[in-house]
Order: C-alpha cells, then sequence, then structure tokens
C-alpha cells in the first residue's frame, strides 16, 4: 500500500496558523495569565497582584520591570497595569462601555485631555468586544486608562483595565506613544479560550515598542 504524501506547502501552513496563537515561549518576555475562562498576555516580570479583590482574576504591576522602567522621563515615578474583573453587565458593550466612562470621569480631580474614544472589535478567539482609551490628568498626574469589555453571557461580563501613570508633563500616557500602543496590544490579547491568544500580535506589539 503507498503512503499517502501531505505537500510541504499544506504542512508549512499548518505550522504558521499554530504558531500564530502559540502561547509565548520560555525565552519571550510575556507569558499567558488564565483564569475562570480567560486568558491574557502580560509581561513575565511584572508584580503578580492577582485576586486583590473578588472580582479582580488578574492583577499584574510594571514596578519597573518589563520594559517599563520605574521613573519617567521627568524622574516621577511611572507605573503600568494590566487588571482583569468579571463585573455584572446588563446593557450590551457600548452601553456598558459608557457607563464604565462615565465613572471615571466622575472622580475628583479629573481633567480630561482625551475623551474616551472605542470601537468594536473581534478577539482572537472570535469574542466580540469593545475597546475604549482616554487620557487624563488626576492629582497632579498623567493618565492613560484603556478598557476592554466583553460579555460571558447575557449578564456578566469582563472588564479589562490597561493603565499608565506618570507625571503630568511625561509623555508615557500619551496615546499615540510606543508604550501606550504596547499597552493596548496587551489589553486586546484577552481570550476567553485560554488557547487561542494572538501571539503573532503581542511579539509584533513588543517590536514596535522596543524600536529604536
Amino acid at each position: 500500500m503507498r503512503r499517502k504524501t501531505v505537500p510541504l506547502l499544506t504542512v508549512l501552513t499548518l505550522v504558521m496558523l499554530i504558531s500564530q496563537h502559540a502561547i509565548g515561549d520560555e525565552d519571550a518576555p510575556w507569558e499567558s495569565a488564565k483564569d475562570e475562562g480567560c486568558a491574557i498576555a502580560v509581561p513575565k516580570a511584572w508584580t503578580n497582584v492577582d485576586h486583590f479583590s473578588p472580582q479582580v482574576l488578574i492583577f499584574r504591576r510594571s514596578d519597573g520591570t518589563g520594559g517599563v522602567p520605574d521613573k519617567d522621563e521627568n524622574g516621577s515615578e511611572l507605573q503600568a497595569q494590566i487588571i482583569v474583573e468579571k463585573v455584572k453587565m446588563e446593557p450590551d458593550l457600548e452601553n456598558s462601555a459608557n457607563v464604565v466612562a462615565g465613572r471615571v470621569l466622575e472622580q475628583p480631580q479629573t481633567e480630561v485631555i482625551q475623551r474616551a474614544v472605542g470601537d468594536k472589535l473581534t478577539l482572537s478567539d472570535g469574542t466580540e468586544a469593545f475597546l475604549m482609551s482616554m487620557e487624563i490628568n488626576r492629582a497632579g498626574q498623567h493618565m492613560l486608562i484603556i478598557k476592554l469589555l466583553c460579555k460571558t453571557d447575557d449578564h456578566n461580563g469582563l472588564v479589562v483595565t490597561g493603565t499608565i501613570t506618570a507625571s503630568k508633563e511625561s509623555t508615557y500616557a500619551a496615546a499615540e506613544g510606543k508604550t501606550a500602543k504596547w499597552l493596548k496590544a496587551m489589553v486586546s490579547s484577552l481570550v476567553k479560550d485560554a488557547g487561542k491568544i494572538d501571539a503573532k500580535k503581542v511579539n509584533e506589539a513588543y517590536k514596535a515598542r522596543d524600536k529604536k
């Protein structure tokens, strides 16, 4: 009986498809953080504060590691975070996002630099989501706040919050900066199917951030 051979092009295509969604290897600067039906790419070196409170599933903080220095260009404290929370989410995604944005702006001493802008997107596992970002000054600090929302059922959902906090004049928290764009890619890596994080997209975000 003659063995069937698989064309080399087919094999290479399969390898590329698998590697696109492979979880970061040992040498990668990031890893997959998993909890209760979700996973997200996070820097390996960041401080683990998971389950900080009952609704918090994943909480990672830069603390001067993972490519985010502990001081900004003005010598002030620089901090970045990624937090994944499970929440009640009755309205649709866009209305839920408006509620979340409103709560941020209600905080005392909040000055809007860039109002919340956002749009729908499809995560790498096919989950529908809504991504938005805003820039504010609060209590003398410049903050970038990125929010991603997705539903887990008709009444509940997940909210990912990515933040960069720096001095008022710092460009680290500017939405168009390299660090901000990288953080947005990390926030957008959320999946409900843990095996489908888009490793290629995450790696490209690191390359763009670290490019001289």
